[in-house]
């Protein structure tokens, strides 16, 4: 009887133990979920910041572009015009990586799965009205 008594405790600290240990693996597991949102969210915001930076460059541009063609400096048009060209350059590669995230993440941006689509095959005939 005197065992029995001394292998409870002991039996109950290994439990507490595996219990302690399995808490943290699962805690360890939740974090590393929540990070990666995080992660995802960010690159979201990051990709929306550039997107709107390109807009308003570009918007300036295209003021500074109108106020040049009132003039006659045809060396100013040709640069206020080069800068637009590389302004549309940046908003285009801003569009290019947001898609490539959502690519990379699983949506293809049309918001539609592959499950959704009905697609029917069958056999056709063309018929010549000749």
């Amino acid at each position: 009887m005197g065992a029995g008594l001394k292998e409870l405790p002991i039996r109950k600290l290994a439990l507490m133990a595996l219990v302690g240990f399995l808490a943290v693996f699962l805690l360890d597991g939740y974090k590393s979920e929540e990070l990666g949102k995080v992660e995802a969210d960010l690159a979201k915001v990051t990709t929306e910041q550039n997107q709107l930076r390109a807009e308003v460059a570009k918007t300036k541009g295209y003021e500074e572009l109108k106020k040049a063609l009132d003039g006659d400096d045809v060396d100013g048009i040709k640069a206020k015009t080069d800068g637009r060209i590389q302004a549309s350059h940046k908003l285009s590669e801003a569009v290019y990586l947001q898609a490539q995230q959502q690519q990379a993440s699983g949506g293809d941006g049309s918001g539609a799965s592959s499950a959704d689509e009905n697609v029917e095959e069958g056999d056709y005939e063309v018929v010549d009205e000749d």
